[in-house]
């Protein structure tokens, strides 16, 4: 439809995790990309950070804008608060959290190494800069400790920020470990926890391993509590007490898992107590959420179809049971591939549809026809089927005006020539190769 190739969209659900609506789907630029990096609520006002930009540069020519959204109705209506940039670089907003005194923080970089702190005092009518780190690396989490500090992961760094006579005065770096964290979920670097005024954990990738680190003296020093094989996403500590860490496992190229491991000694120990995915089914995990009934959701990707799943546990994180699937098919990924007209005027179009069902991820293959100079389309053959991937990608017509195609099923290794002797009404096998 031209618009965009990555958009920004935002889902909510009322019922516990059991269902999803979208209730933002948002592209700034008809040729460019939307992403919305994190969520934040104060009160009955949502606000998502993220950043935007345009194909051959956006009108500000910055390569990448720093975006934040807000909604004050449930989602109903959007408005932009803050569309900044620092530079014509890459000004990517990663991470957005609220304060108990009703402060607004953001957090992000530009040009992959110099980082920003934000601050909206007043519901996001205007911003402020309070935090400048040149040269540090990239920003990726920012966190507020129950007296108002602020925390930030800056590269493999935390930095704090104090409130006192009326400005922000900001330590650090305090280095979480020697190596740099690899990216974890597509754009982010892991997930820091605040327990209280000194305690916090940190979870993320370092080469190939899933790490966990602790601190007990305000982010000052650190110490890793827990490694296994993987990447650490997002780390909870519930309200009970029990700490739950959600990340990936590769075992190779086509096989994934989202796993969650979980402590009930203050970290001491950590088990697996859910694993999803399989081969050819990759799962990878996301974020953890606690409800105010008290049950946690998990929300990760499935990548066979770009979906997330969403998986809900009653019992603090022992056991886990999908509760839904968020989807969104408000524009399909397809592909057309070749185009063939017949001597009636009659054109015909191959290719193949992405994201179909969330129920079955499997990719048919489509032929679709024109009588009208290609004003008006109707599908004249397609075949979904349960576990196969089909693609098609030639058509051609003879003198007699029968159509011809291939399509080829990734799953068997098959390919099929199909065709058609009364313009496309019917379809029927040539030769499987």
């Amino acid at each position: 439809d031209g618009i965009g190739w990555e958009g920004w969209a935002i889902w909510k659900s009322t019922d516990n995790g059991s269902s999803w609506s979208v209730v933002d789907k948002y592209f700034m630029y008809a040729a460019g990309e939307s992403h919305p990096m994190q969520i934040a609520t104060k009160g009955n006002d949502v606000y998502v950070c993220g950043y935007v930009w345009g194909y051959g540069g956006t009108p500000s020519l910055a390569n990448a804008e720093w975006l934040v959204k807000k909604s004050s109705d449930g989602g109903a209506s959007w408005q932009i608060t803050d569309h900044w940039w620092a530079n014509l670089g890459d000004n990517i907003c990663n991470s957005i959290t609220t304060s108990a005194s009703g402060d607004i923080f953001t957090t992000g970089f530009s040009n992959n190494v110099d980082s920003y702190v934000r601050i909206s005092a007043d519901n996001g009518t205007s911003w402020q800069q309070i935090g400048y780190f040149p040269g540090a690396g990239r920003a990726s989490n920012i966190e507020v400790s129950p007296n108002g500090n602020l925390w930030v992961l800056i590269g493999n760094n935390i930095y704090t920020g104090v409130y006192t006579l009326g400005s922000w005065n900001w330590s650090g770096p305090f280095s979480i470990t020697g190596t740099g964290f690899g990216n974890v979920a597509y754009q982010k670097v892991g997930g820091l926890e605040i327990v209280s005024n000194t305690h916090a954990y940190f979870t993320g990738r370092i080469s190939n391993t899933w790490r966990i680190f602790e601190t007990t003296d305000a982010g000052v020093t650190w110490s890793q509590i827990h490694s296994r094989s993987g990447e650490g996403v997002t780390i909870k500590v519930l309200s009970t007490g029990e700490i739950l860490s959600s990340g990936n496992r590769n075992v190779s190229f086509s096989e994934h898992y989202n796993e969650i491991i979980k402590s009930v000694d203050g970290g001491s120990t950590f088990n697996l107590v859910m694993q999803k995915g399989a081969v050819s089914l990759e799962e990878e995990g996301g974020f953890l959420i606690e409800l105010q009934n008290g049950d946690i959701l998990s929300l990760g990707k499935r990548s066979l179809d770009e979906q997330m799943m969403v998986y809900r546990s009653t019992d603090k994180g022992s056991t886990w049971s999908q509760a839904s699937i968020i989807t969104f098919y408000d524009r399909f990924y397809s592909e057309i591939s070749d185009y063939a007209e017949d001597s009636l005027g009659n054109m015909y179009t191959a290719g193949w549809i992405y994201n179909v069902d969330p129920l079955d991820p499997s990719e048919p293959y489509v032929i679709m026809k024109s009588s009208n100079n290609g004003a008006t389309w109707t599908q004249s053959d397609y075949i979904k089927q349960s576990g196969v991937d089909h693609y098609s990608d030639l058509v051609e017509v003879n003198n007699l005006d029968n159509v011809f195609f291939f399509y080829y099923s990734y799953d068997t290794g098959q390919s099929t020539l199909r065709m058609s002797t009364n313009q496309g009404t019917s379809w029927s096998n040539v030769d499987v190769i």
